[in-house]
């Protein structure tokens, strides 16, 4: 019986030393706080509703603290699953429906299937063969494609398709029902976001020093949604017709059972979860294996994929869509401080807090601004090891 206890709890809990608590309680905190509008952002890319975010940093991130290979890297929701969700669902549901939301799930079961079968089967050698440029090319054009998607909630314009030809074509389409207000919003935001991002050396320099002016701009994006919920309630743009995300649901993610009516449906999704397994196998293998490089750590690629798998097999029946290691999350968590993944569990406690205690806090949230939070600008990744951004 112990020995098997003795398995159950992973080596770095065994191994703990509580002289690392006090880091890895900063960490969770820090990265929790600072990730929960970028997950809103992301689950909107995914065409799925705010929480949706939330949840996916709930569940998952508990299963890969548990049985991940990696000491710090932070999974969560990304750009590029949620994205890749977003285009492999469009044929077959509507974005915003729960049938929609059902199959989501599902997707994110399938990834995980195959992620954990491929760990079983011990091909974790298989990253060796994945180029840096073949990997940094899709994501760039994803990054492209993420842009154009998200110009609905820019202009409130109903951009729709799977491509950027069909996206730009529905846009010219529908441009008279293009909304000032929300196009005025959304362009400050990212006029915001963007000198934040490029200008921040001395925007804040210029009062703070060095290492304060790091943390002022990871902490911006956080700072300019609590203006905007502030303004939106003051100045009652829902009632000029800005689009906000209304109420979010309160409580924890509910066990749920994807499911499918027709079953060739389900079939016809898996290239898009075989595509999605792979891309979040190299992403994340990308960040996990230079961050144990790094701090001088084993890295063993077929538990990062029993780990990643599992996390997306217990997500997917929790409401949650596909995850993976997260470039920003992870350098945020490690320049941190976190020793462990004990700071990943922190980290879902903030999450938890969120749903339960803020919840109707974020309800005036203008769209505008949150699908500018799912953009790369508003990440930290100008922090990240020059090998892992690369590897982005």
């Amino acid at each position: 019986m112990s020995s098997i206890v003795a398995r159950l709890i992973p080596a770095w809990l065994r191994k703990y030393q509580l002289s690392a608590l006090p880091t890895d309680l900063v960490a969770g905190i820090v990265v929790g706080v600072l990730v929960i509008p970028q997950s809103l952002g992301y689950a909107v890319l995914a065409g799925l509703p705010p929480v949706y975010g939330l949840y996916a940093a709930i569940v998952p991130v508990l299963v890969y603290a548990w049985l991940g290979s990696s000491n710090v890297q932070a999974v969560g929701p990304v750009a590029i699953t949620a994205i890749m969700t977003a285009s492999g669902l469009l044929p077959y549901a509507e974005q915003g429906t729960e049938q929609y939301a059902l199959m989501a799930s599902l997707l994110a079961l399938m990834v995980g299937a195959l992620l954990w079968i491929a760990g079983r089967l011990k091909l974790g050698w298989i990253m060796q063969f994945i180029s840096r440029g073949v990997s940094a090319g899709f994501v760039s054009g994803a990054a492209v494609l993420i842009f154009v998607s998200q110009l609905k909630y820019l202009t409130d314009i109903p951009v729709t398709g799977n491509s950027l030809i069909g996206y730009l074509s529905t846009m010219q389409r529908y441009a008279s029902q293009l909304h000032p207000l929300t196009l005025a919003i959304g362009v400050t935001a990212f006029a915001l976001l963007v000198a934040n991002r490029y200008a921040s050396e001395w925007i804040w320099q210029t009062w703070l020093s060095s290492s304060y002016a790091k943390w002022a701009e990871r902490l911006f994006p956080l700072i300019l949604l609590g203006i905007a919920i502030v303004l939106s309630m003051a100045l009652h743009w829902s009632t000029y017709g800005v689009a906000t995300i209304g109420r979010i649901p309160q409580g924890l993610p509910s066990f749920t059972l994807p499911h499918i009516s027709d079953l060739q449906e389900a079939l016809k999704l898996l290239p898009t979860a075989g595509l999605m397994s792979l891309i979040v196998f190299v992403s994340s293998s990308s960040v996990a294996s230079t961050y144990a490089r790094l701090r001088g750590e084993s890295f063993d690629a077929n538990r990062e994929l029993t780990g990643l798998g599992l996390a997306n097999l217990s997500g997917g029946l929790f409401q949650s869509f596909a995850v993976a290691g997260g470039f920003s999350r992870t350098a945020i968590n490690a320049d941190s401080g976190a020793k462990t993944p004990l700071a990943s569990l922190v980290t879902v406690l903030v999450m938890i807090a969120a749903l339960i205690a803020f919840s109707n806090v974020l309800a005036p949230l203008p769209y505008a601004l949150l699908a500018q939070l799912s953009w790369p600008l508003s990440s930290a990744d100008r922090y990240c090891d020059v090998e892992i951004c690369m590897a982005a």
